[in-house]
């Protein structure tokens, strides 16, 4: 289950910004390909690196340059080396990505004064508290019939889950619904199935699913909230390149929007952001889907 979030997650970042994608987490990143593309994007910078390495000694100079990377970024390695990754060590990769989440997607996850594991764990328990069945105390058993998390959505978002119909027994049903709500709607990458966690739920795993709802829920609330003037941009924005003023963008509306908006972005880069942000994937964009990845970009 860990090795599948952990791919997806990469790739939720991988397809949206670069339009590739690994299937094979411990094969894919042996050469340091990947790995460097993937800490490009992640931290928006440049890399120098081998982009064809056809001995083993440039795979693992590759992966030594990403390793290096990552130590400047105020990362502590233990117990891990380039040969390791080159030779597809399961345990010490899933490792070294647990470490990018922890660095590069939970750090800023701060409430009270506490650690990012804490914090996301009060963030839980203060906006489910009220809810019937919902009783957040760990990131395992407590999430494994589904309330929690719709539980979480709901209190957002209270149009987009039908709390009090569901019933804690159809576990399978409210994680389907969950997961769904969060993707079509929201924009979430489903990082879980919903019968891998009813199989055996991990808790590394639901982590990092519950960071990714608490920045895509947690800012959207701060920017409704902080500037409701901003939203309205957002909207005046989206009618203004809604070329055909059906409430839908096409690719090239999208690339005049984020132009607009100030987006360093190309019109073959716009169409790689098209593909990603296009959750329902019907071809257009609605103005949900594009507010979510703006919104997105200023977090």
């Amino acid at each position: 289950m860990q090795a599948k979030t952990f791919t997806r997650w990469i790739n939720s970042i991988l397809y949206t910004f670069r339009g590739i994608q690994i299937n094979n987490l411990f094969q894919d990143i042996g050469d340091g390909i990947i790995l460097n593309q993937f800490l490009e994007t992640l931290c928006n910078t440049e890399i120098k690196y081998n982009a064809k390495p056809r001995l083993m000694l440039q795979r693992i100079e590759n992966i030594n340059v990403a390793l290096q990377f990552i130590k400047n970024s105020g990362v502590q390695l233990v117990g891990i080396g380039a040969q390791d990754i080159t030779s597809g060590h399961p345990k010490l990769i899933l490792g070294l990505i647990w470490t990018l989440i922890i660095r590069f997607n939970m750090s800023d996850i701060a409430l009270d004064g506490l650690s990012a594991k804490e914090s996301l764990l009060l963030w839980c328990r203060r906006r489910t508290n009220g809810y019937p069945h919902v009783d957040v105390s760990n990131f395992t058993s407590s999430f494994t019939d589904g309330l929690a998390f719709c539980a979480l959505i709901a209190s957002y978002r209270p149009n987009l889950i039908p709390f009090n119909d569901l019933v804690a027994d159809n576990a399978l049903e409210n994680l389907r619904l969950a997961f769904d709500v969060a993707e079509q709607h929201l924009g979430i990458t489903r990082l879980l199935d919903p019968e891998d966690i009813i199989e055996y739920v991990e808790e590394k795993s639901i982590m990092v699913y519950l960071a990714q709802l608490y920045h895509k829920l947690s800012v959207e609330e701060t920017i409704v909230n902080s500037s409701v003037q901003g939203q309205e941009d957002f909207r005046e924005t989206f009618d203004h390149f809604d070329s055909d003023k059906d409430g839908k963008l096409k690719n090239i509306d999208l690339f005049g929007a984020l132009t607009f908006l100030g987006e360093d972005v190309t019109y073959d880069s716009a169409a790689t952001i098209f593909e990603g942000i296009d959750t329902d994937k019907d071809g257009l964009i609605d103005f949900d889907e594009f507010k979510n990845y703006v919104v997105s970009l200023r977090s």
